[in-house]
């Protein structure tokens, strides 16, 4: 039987591993919300029309600061895919958090923070630097 919020919060409830269904049942049922910001972020970087002045303004509301004006969005010298230019960045989504190893984190204290996870991939130091950012100002990742 699915915990509720209000059991997880309550102190008697001290069973790691039921925790740990909850919250990986909880991690399930949110995944789309976890994935979807992820996927148009890597969308709109892979975008062919994506420049770092059209991806600071979309995503942190100003123009890019003087050291990546004007510089090339996809640089030749930074290949993600061989034969493929186009791409800046690849998502690749990680299963959810294994039951065991989340009972054995509960059970040392350790909080779940990774339930659901991601891998960014990027060759470019300033393509990374500015999904970082993107990724840091925008309140759907929270």
């Amino acid at each position: 039987m699915p915990l509720t919020k209000r059991q997880l919060c309550d102190e008697d409830l001290t069973e790691s591993s039921e925790k740990a269904a909850f919250l990986i049942e909880l991690g399930a049922a949110t995944q789309d919300k976890f994935q979807n910001p992820i996927k148009r972020l890597v969308a709109d970087f892979n975008d062919p029309k994506a420049s770092f002045e059209s991806i600071h303004q979309k995503y942190l509301f100003e123009m890019p600061p003087p050291s990546m004006a004007g510089l090339p969005w996809r640089n030749p010298t930074f290949v993600l895919e061989p034969g493929d230019g186009e791409r800046v960045v690849r998502e690749r989504f990680g299963p959810l958090k294994d039951p065991i190893r989340a009972t054995a984190k509960i059970k040392q204290g350790s909080e779940l923070t990774d339930i659901n996870r991601v891998t960014l991939e990027f060759e470019d130091p300033k393509v990374l630097e500015l999904s970082f950012r993107c990724i840091e100002a925008t309140t759907e990742f929270e």
